[in-house]
């Protein structure tokens, strides 16, 4: 296992999370966490250079460990964009920049999760990573009595300064489910509003200070629908 990285600056990260949105603005929408509570995430920003073909290397072999896995990989005029998730908060991207052989990635998830991907990019690249390590957290909350009406205020809040990268909704039985998922660079919102249970299940994944803005956004679409 890989020890030592140098920590780096990534100017172009927020240029690239554009494309991220292109390139997975219309994939499924991941459910939030199964349980509720908080709990700490790993995390991992930085940049890695890049040989012709490595990126489609790293979307087949990044170790998931779930059935439930999602990889994707798209190319769009020279520039490669491969995203993985697998179960929780796990999930990492990469970004290819201006020049095809660097790329920005991000990586989030349980520390274990982290770490193989680390070691698995630079098994493939054959260099070493030029990162910053630190944590977050995913607090994971279940709101009762929650209305239809109060969702749609929220999804509008959340899209005044979050980036929407899906929305899809379901019907059983006559009975609505809808799912959203919200994104800001590594910060991620995903909600879950069940009509049957008149409920909203939400996962906020990013540090306290953005967690705590959140809620407060969902007390504030409570009360304009009172």
């Amino acid at each position: 296992m890989i020890k030592q990285y140098k920590p780096v600056k990534v100017v172009n990260f927020i240029a690239c999370m554009v494309t991220l949105v292109i390139a997975f603005g219309t994939s499924c929408s991941r459910d939030p966490n199964p349980v509720d509570g908080i709990i700490k995430i790993d995390a991992a920003k930085g940049v890695v250079s890049v040989s012709p073909g490595d990126m489609e290397k790293i979307k087949e072999k990044i170790p998931v460990g779930d059935s439930r896995a999602s990889r994707s990989y798209l190319k769009v005029n020279d520039k490669e964009t491969v995203k993985v998730s697998g179960s929780g908060s796990n999930s990492a991207v990469f970004i290819s920049e201006e020049t095809p052989e660097m790329v920005n990635f991000y990586i989030k998830g349980t520390k274990d999760f982290v770490e193989k991907v680390i070691a698995k990019v630079h098994e493939i690249t054959g260099v070493s990573l030029s990162l910053n390590r630190f944590e977050l957290i995913a607090e994971t909350k279940t709101y009762p009595a929650f209305r239809e009406t109060e969702f749609s205020v929220l999804e509008k809040e959340l899209g005044k300064n979050m980036t929407s990268l899906s929305r899809s909704s379901s019907s059983f039985n006559e009975v609505k489910t809808i799912k959203a998922t919200f994104e800001n660079g590594i910060q991620e919102v995903r909600l879950k509003f069940s009509e049957e249970f008149s409920s909203l299940k939400i996962t906020i994944e990013g540090d306290q200070q953005f967690v705590d803005r959140i809620k407060a956004l969902i007390e504030k679409s409570k009360k304009s629908e009172t």
